[in-house]
């Protein structure tokens, strides 16, 4: 890693990968960001660095290298196998969305699917990762990500968010289990009530700390007449998540979870819920 000459509008310093590290940035190599970790930390520590915007193969990233989640996503992030998988299987699609966004690693993934002429609907109730998706998908003129600031539930209301803190990827709705940074009021909407806004997507990510099964219900015309691809995250954790996955397949899903590649790559898909992502998809004819 170096740091860069240039800097953003903003001032923030920008940082390069070398040969080595973008070769190392495209592949899932078991034990890469346990070893990278410490590695950005210490660069971080030498410069001064608190956030930064990071030249990587898939684009500018703003990264908040306080954030452990944000510091892997310089070598390729904890989702690299699924998103990998998901680039080799969806090109060409027209419309996505990413609910639960974060920092965007799946936005900008769907983003470069979907192309300049297709639509990429982004929602993420916490205001500091608005910023960082509005930033990011301005930097890479991504001009079809388009960001919204609410919570995705089973109805149109206002809801209590308990805060990550340090870790604002734990957000949740559902509990403050994990330490917290308060809380805070976010509009909330249903899918289907985003549909009739929007138009209906062709796949949906979504990871909300738990409260996967409310998102679900919300969508259920949705998921009955449109039948969008679904990726979402099934915690064993979660005490839900079996009422989660009943609620799919009664709709006629078919679930499959993603297994470790073997050596880099993709991640591989097996029939059954055992992984910590699920894919959902009615059966092709």
């Amino acid at each position: 890693m170096r740091l860069s000459r240039q800097e953003t509008a903003t001032g923030q310093p920008v940082i390069a990968l070398n040969r080595f590290e973008q070769l190392a940035y495209r592949y899932p190599l078991r034990g890469k960001l346990r070893v990278s970790e410490p590695l950005i930390r210490r660069f971080a520590a030498h410069h001064g660095l608190a956030s930064v915007i990071a030249e990587a193969p898939s684009g500018l990233l703003v990264l908040d290298l306080e954030n452990r989640n944000d510091r892997q996503r310089l070598f390729g992030g904890i989702e690299q196998s699924v998103t990998n998988w998901l680039e080799a299987n969806f090109k060409g699609l027209t419309s996505a969305w990413d609910i639960g966004a974060f920092h965007g690693e799946y936005t900008m993934t769907f983003a470069r699917l979907c192309g300049a002429e297709g639509e990429v609907h982004a929602f993420e109730p916490v205001p500091d990762s608005v910023r960082v998706l509005r930033e990011q998908a301005e930097l890479n003129d991504m001009q079809q990500v388009k960001v919204h600031h609410c919570a995705v539930w089973n109805s149109n209301t206002d809801l209590e968010i308990f805060v990550g803190g340090e870790r604002p990827q734990t957000s949740s709705i559902i509990s403050n289990a994990i330490p917290q940074g308060g809380t805070q009021l976010v509009q909330a909407h249903s899918m289907d009530d985003l549909v009739l806004k929007l138009g209906a997507p062709e796949i949906v990510k979504i990871d909300v700390e738990g409260a996967e099964l409310e998102v679900v219900q919300g969508g259920d015309q949705t998921l009955r007449d449109a039948k969008p691809t679904l990726l979402f995250e099934s915690e064993t954790w979660d005490s839900r998540r079996t009422e989660t996955h009943l609620q799919l397949t009664s709709l006629g899903y078919e679930l499959w979870s993603f297994a470790r590649p073997r050596f880099g790559g993709r991640a591989r898909l097996q029939k059954g819920t055992d992984g910590r992502m699920i894919l959902a998809q009615h059966p092709r004819p």
